[in-house]
């Protein structure tokens, strides 16, 4: 009974967001859904709202399907659908395993705790990272630059020490952006 159970829910999805419609059925659309977004045509052979129907709220569509590779598959390839031309199925619709309520919970625990790990590691790197440095996706670690030391010598960089200077040079304009074509500001130690 167990392994029927089992064998029933792998071969099933839920769709969380798709609103219903006059013109089309839910099978119809759950179909045109995964055509458009994972390219897969399923073999749809149930498909049932679940919850109260509800002026307010969407109620998520279960999904059965008559091979279990092809709900495997779908439901591993549903983050897909994060990156849908579609601003409403982007936004909106959301493809999951067809879980018991302890799974489902046991999953959502899981999900709470690797989100946890992974704010706790990002915070980490910030503590250890030095106040006031600024760090590019693009670029080495090595060019990172520290703002204080370019505000206190804004033309250290940009003029060498032994060039003379004007006194239009004393004061020059910084500039807001970075040129990555320039080799990075590394401050020297200045003694006062």
């Amino acid at each position: 009974m167990k392994k029927a159970e089992n064998d029933r829910r792998a071969a099933s999805f839920i769709v969380s967001g798709l609103p219903t419609s006059n013109s089309s059925t839910d099978r119809e659309r759950v179909t045109q859904l995964l055509e458009s977004e994972l390219g897969v045509c399923p073999v749809i052979t149930y498909t049932k709202r679940l919850g109260q129907s509800s002026s307010t709220k969407i109620q998520p569509l279960l999904v059965y399907l008559r091979d279990t590779s092809q709900a495997q598959y779908i439901v591993s390839h549903a983050r897909r659908l994060r990156q849908s031309n579609d601003p409403f199925v982007k936004n909106t619709i959301y493809i999951n395993m067809n879980l018991t309520k302890a799974a489902a919970h046991a999953a959502y625990e899981m999900r709470c705790r690797r989100r946890q790990a992974t704010s706790r590691q990002s915070a980490s790197r910030r503590a250890t990272q030095p106040h006031g440095t600024v760090q590019t996706g693009s670029l080495s670690s090595s060019a990172s630059m520290t703002v204080e030391s370019a505000a206190v010598y804004p033309a250290m960089s940009a003029v060498p020490r032994d060039a003379p200077r004007s006194q239009n040079d004393q004061h020059p304009a910084t500039s807001s952006s970075l040129n990555v074509d320039v080799s990075p500001f590394v401050p020297q130690q200045v003694n006062l």
